[in-house]
Formats: structure tokens, C-alpha cells, sequence
């Protein structure tokens, strides 16, 4: 079973959001003009990086939907050569003094990447660019697909990387330390966040894969079951990379589409589609770009 995984992508931009308004045109593989002639590399290599970890650490060769705005103009053979991709070009155009129109683009390309899609087939909605896989993420998904069927939705647990300076009602920083189990499921989920889970910082000046490894492994000694929640509830999955049938996600659709587009979208699987979430607990997504904790992962 393959999934269509929809990845969105706004060059020069942070999360699809940060970015400089109008159009994009691509001069090579790295470096865009913006609308007002500047040229600008674009030293951020997420898309690339998640792409070969998605290649590399799936047990199935999922068909890739890379959803760009109106105005970002790439070459005509961006990205060919991955096998299995697409780009898709939202045709949305934001009215001008429209609020929001980072939020109002990104839940366009959502949408209109969502629409390619038939309806009996999966989609795996919010894969952003700034994500890597752990290895085999996707092989418990599709073991609980068998067992649960098309109702539900599937969500592997979301990590952040984080130093403990932002919670005051910490003991200590968490700077540094190798995690108990308890520590990643229960007490970090207490008091820092739950719908994630908090890798701590190293002191390191990068990290790589095989840390990441290291992490999981931590975690899987929990021995975790898989947990059923609504979905809007977020007490363990996130509203990121959820997989489900295609007609799913159009029932839930997108009504709301400025800021807080992604949450509205999470509860209306939740209040117009009726399913719940199946959070995938030995399945793990890191999220590189967290805001405030950038350490450099090397890949390559």
C-alpha cells in the first residue's frame, strides 16, 4: 500500500510562512529572484533532505506531491529526478489586504494537492519539508491500517529538539542529558509538551542520523502501545503527517483558511468526518527546524 504524501514548499521561506512576498523565479537548483530583483540562495536544504530520508527510510515507495504557490516559477524539470514525484502549482491567488497570506497560500496548496487525489486512495497530508523519518516510519502505519481500515487516521509521534531554557518550572536544563523512557513519555510530556516529544539538545555542534537512532531507542523501551485519541484532542498526535483515505480529508475539508487553517482542519476530521486517531507510537517524525533549536543535521 502506498500513500500519496503531500509536502508543501515555498523557497527562501521558513515552515512556508517567512518568506518574501511575490513572485519566486528559479535561477538553479539553489537560488531564486525575487520580485523585486534580488537574488537569493536559498541555503536551507530541506526539501532535498527530506525527500532522500522519505526514499530511505520507507519500506514503500510512496508517490511524492510537492505543492508550491501560484507564484513560485521553478525550472520545468525541478526535481526530476526523483522517480514517484510530482509538483503541483496551487492556482490560488490572495486578494490584496488579504490577513494572513502565508497561512492562506499554504491551506491552498493543501487543498488543491489534496484534490489530485481519487478518493479510495491515502494521503499522507502535512509532511513539511523540515521533517526526516525515522527508519521504517511508515512500516507500524501500515500494520495498523490492516488491523484498524479506512475510519481512522494515522499519525506518527512528532520530536522537537529542545534545551529546557524556555520552561521556567523546570528542575534543571535539559541540555545535554540521555533520557529515560520515563523522562520522553511521561515526565517531559507533563511539562513541556504532549503532543510531542522532547529530544534534548546535545552539546554537540550537529547531530546525525545515528543519533536520532539512539533517541528511538530510548523511547521504544517504553514500550508504548499504540493510542487511540479524537482527533482534535492532540494529547499525543499532532495535527502533522497524518495519513488517511483521500475522502477523509475532503469530508473534513478546509473552511477556515488563514491562520490556525492546520488546528480548524484536525478537529473538523474530528466534528465533519467523524474518525479518530491512531497515534503510531513507535513511529517517529523529527522536526529539524523547530523554532530556537537549529542544530545542523548532517545527511550528507
Amino acid at each position: 500500500m502506498k500513500f500519496h504524501i503531500i509536502m508543501p514548499y515555498r523557497p527562501l521561506s521558513y515552515g512556508s510562512l517567512n518568506t518574501p512576498e511575490g513572485t519566486l523565479e528559479q535561477i538553479d537548483a539553489e537560488t531564486w529572484r525575487t520580485e523585486n530583483g534580488d537574488v537569493m540562495k536559498n541555503s536551507r536544504e530541506d526539501i532535498y533532505r527530506a525527500i532522500y530520508f522519505l526514499r530511505k527510510n520507507s519500506v514503500e515507495n510512496h508517490h511524492i506531491i510537492v505543492a508550491i504557490d501560484s507564484d513560485v516559477h521553478p525550472f520545468p524539470d525541478w526535481l526530476a529526478e526523483y522517480e514517484n514525484l510530482t509538483v503541483i502549482q496551487s492556482s490560488y491567488i490572495c486578494p490584496p489586504g488579504a490577513s494572513n497570506p502565508p497561512y492562506r497560500r499554504l491551506c491552498a496548496a493543501y487543498e488543491q494537492a489534496i484534490s489530485t487525489v481519487p478518493d479510495g486512495e491515502w494521503i499522507t497530508y502535512g509532511y513539511t519539508c523540515d521533517l526526516i523519518c525515522c527508519k521504517q516510519w511508515d512500516a507500524p502505519i501500515l500494520q495498523a491500517i490492516g488491523q484498524y481500515g479506512d475510519g481512522y487516521v494515522y499519525v506518527p509521534m512528532f520530536v522537537e529538539m529542545k534545551d529546557g531554557r524556555q520552561y521556567a518550572d523546570l528542575p534543571a536544563l535539559i541540555k545535554g542529558v540521555d533520557p529515560t523512557p520515563q523522562q520522553i513519555w511521561v515526565d517531559w510530556r507533563q511539562q513541556i509538551t504532549c503532543h510531542d516529544l522532547t529530544w534534548p539538545e546535545p552539546y554537540a555542534d550537529h547531530i546525525t542520523e545515528d543519533d536520532f537512532d539512539h533517541f528511538i531507542a530510548r523511547a521504544n523501551e517504553f514500550g508504548q502501545p499504540w493510542v487511540i485519541e479524537p482527533c482534535g484532542a492532540r494529547n499525543y498526535g499532532y495535527y502533522n503527517v497524518l495519513t488517511m483515505k483521500a475522502e477523509v480529508a475532503r469530508r473534513a475539508g478546509f473552511r477556515n483558511i488563514g491562520i490556525g487553517f492546520d488546528i480548524a482542519f484536525d478537529d473538523a476530521l474530528r466534528d465533519r468526518a467523524g474518525v479518530q486517531k491512531v497515534v503510531i507510537t513507535n513511529s517517529y517524525c523529527y522536526h529539524v527546524q523547530t523554532e530556537g533549536y537549529r542544530i545542523p543535521f548532517r545527511w550528507r
